[in-house]
């Protein structure tokens, strides 16, 4: 799924300005709905940070509801997504990607999650700046 996301929409929706990531994240929603009615589609990819910000570590009640509504569509369509969005663990964050198993509960063990653990130089940092 590409949503065709441009830089400053990007940018407000991981800032939390206004209702970007909202516009955002139902682009994306609509699209795989879209998707997940074909028959011949088993699965649904989203790009790297397509989920502006922590999934299901929501700082407040707007990214609970936003993370509960991609939760929602896979178990609806009965469709696995791949999502790339942030994960947090105590005060790191992390470029990660999650899988969504309709068929399982979310619990601390699921969704599945890998985070991004080598970055690559002088485009998703600058060697020595730190």
């Amino acid at each position: 799924i590409q949503a065709n996301i441009g830089d400053l929409e990007k940018v407000a929706s991981e800032t939390g300005y206004g209702e970007a990531p909202n516009t955002v994240v139902n682009r994306y929603l609509r699209m795989t709905e879209q998707a997940g009615t074909r028959p011949e589609v088993q699965a649904a990819l989203w790009p790297e940070t397509a989920y502006p910000s922590t999934f299901l570590k929501p700082f407040n009640l707007a990214e609970q509801r936003r993370g509960d509504s991609i939760v929602e569509l896979s178990k609806r369509l009965g469709l696995p997504i791949w999502l790339g969005g942030y994960d947090r663990d105590g005060a790191k964050d992390y470029n990660a990607v999650f899988f969504l198993d309709p068929a399982r509960e979310v619990s601390q063990e699921f969704p599945k999650v890998y985070r991004k653990s080598v970055l690559l130089p002088f485009a998703e940092y600058i060697p020595g700046a730190e």
